[in-house]
């Protein structure tokens, strides 16, 4: 079922109702910081401006992911690949006006749905994603079953999120034209994605009232305002507190650009809300204790790497079938690669 079409006029409105009811120290926190510090752009004033947020953040990096961070990819995840290639493709030609087709952004992703499939394998477990990007992760998860809350910072974002969820086949509810708060929605219809603009989940008082299984929060931790920071924390303690998967952690690939503040200030926030680090080489993983230590090493290593991995040729062979070019590269990885630089 689609929720009602939300425009860029929409969610601009609905946040500024939002800002004027909102105490400062909200709206201060929940700025895109880095971005506004660095000249990312982080706004649009049309729907067709949204490709650009269709495959960012990952520029000319996906041999690499692909060799390096996810030693391949399985048969299924493969297929995974190509079934949300081919519905963002169909969805930005429809929506966008240019017909897109992620390749960075929708591997990199598969880094965090591949450990959290290993860890939450029923559909029963709910997830929480924190800073979804161009929002892979979430909906890689929505696709193979599990209940997925999702929350950003950045109007530009959370626009191509709706129209990426609105279009994978399961129930969305968008709160951002929704009267109703996250605590009224996660208590409606269960096994859906619940879509929460930042001003329904960073409230006065806690937002989430149900238990959250796993959260994961990647390339954004550094990025976060303090306050911010420690509003996620405190309530994603408090939500996995509730939680009865002896497995239940937070997922962090990558902690996002350290200009602002540095990976050790964000691990000590982690560990003064209660949180035991542990990594797996390639992520990181907080749990509320470290009891879980021995099981989550061990589930883990089985997901590692897939044994019989399909070939990168094979992979982009598929993915320029969908595109119906030969060059997948964006306009930003051409510029990137023509100055000879990285992305941010």
């Amino acid at each position: 079922m689609r929720p009602a079409m939300l425009s860029v006029e929409d969610y601009d409105a609905a946040e500024q109702r939002a800002v004027e009811q909102l105490p400062n120290r909200i709206i201060q926190c929940c700025q895109p910081e880095l971005f506004q510090t660095v000249g990312y752009p982080t706004r649009v004033r049309a729907t067709a401006s949204l490709h650009r947020y269709v495959d960012v953040m990952q520029e000319t990096r996906a041999r690499v992911i692909y060799d390096h961070l996810l030693k391949g990819v399985s048969a299924s995840e493969a297929d995974a690949i190509t079934d949300m290639a081919t519905i963002v493709a169909e969805m930005s030609e429809r929506v966008y006006r240019r017909r897109c087709v992620p390749v960075s952004a929708l591997l990199r992703a598969l880094i965090v749905v591949r450990r959290a499939l290993a860890l939450m394998p029923h559909c029963t477990a709910t997830i929480l994603e924190i800073g979804s990007g161009s929002g892979y992760v979430a909906a890689l998860l929505a696709r193979s079953g599990h209940p997925v809350i999702v929350t950003d910072v950045s109007q530009a974002f959370y626009l191509h999120q709706f129209q990426l969820f609105s279009s994978i086949g399961r129930q969305l509810i968008e709160l951002a034209n929704d009267p109703r708060s996250l605590s009224e929605a996660v208590a409606g219809p269960t096994g859906c994605i619940i879509h929460v603009p930042w001003w329904k989940f960073y409230t006065v008082g806690a937002s989430l009232f149900i238990p959250i299984d796993l959260i994961t929060m990647n390339h954004c931790v550094c990025e976060m305002h303090p306050f911010a920071l420690a509003y996620v924390l405190k309530t994603s303690a408090a939500a996995l507190a509730q939680s009865s998967e002896q497995l239940r952690c937070i997922i962090i690939d990558g902690f996002g650009s350290t200009i602002m503040h540095s990976r050790e200030e964000a691990e000590s926030a982690f560990f003064g809300s209660g949180f035991e680090a542990q990594s797996d080489g390639i992520v990181s993983i907080f749990t509320p204790n470290d009891k879980q230590r021995n099981e989550l090493v061990s589930r883990l290593q089985t997901c590692a790497f897939p044994d019989q991995p399909v070939s990168f040729k094979t992979l982009m062979k598929s993915l320029t079938s969908i595109a119906g070019r030969n060059d997948l590269r964006t306009d930003d990885e051409l510029f990137l690669s023509y100055i000879g630089a990285d992305a941010l």
